[in-house]
């Protein structure tokens, strides 16, 4: 007996991780996991929190030349970030 609306299991479980909110707690996840691959060593040393909230990643730097050299950057970062979520999650990129 053939279902209607058959989905496969990667699609059941991203389905139900969004209809029960746990899709971006996921993606916060997984970005914390990326974060010193996508930005190197350094900077993740030197960055101290990563929240999401909204579709923008909200990064707190420690260093003032740091923060500034990341301001500039924010699209480089939002497009590494994008790339390996594999989607256009992230919208935004705060520097605090």
């Amino acid at each position: 007996m053939r279902f209607t609306g058959e989905k496969s299991i990667g699609d059941a479980v991203q389905s139900w991780l969004k209809n029960h909110g746990m899709e971006q707690k996921l993606n916060e996840v997984k970005i914390s996991h990326l974060w010193e691959e996508v930005m190197g060593k350094t900077i993740a040393t030197r960055t101290t929190n990563l929240r999401v909230t909204n579709a923008k990643l909200q990064i707190t730097v420690s260093s003032a030349p740091l923060k500034s050299e990341l301001v500039l950057n924010r699209e480089k970062i939002l497009n590494r970030i994008n790339e390996e979520l594999g989607s256009n999650y992230i919208k935004e990129v705060v520097i605090l």
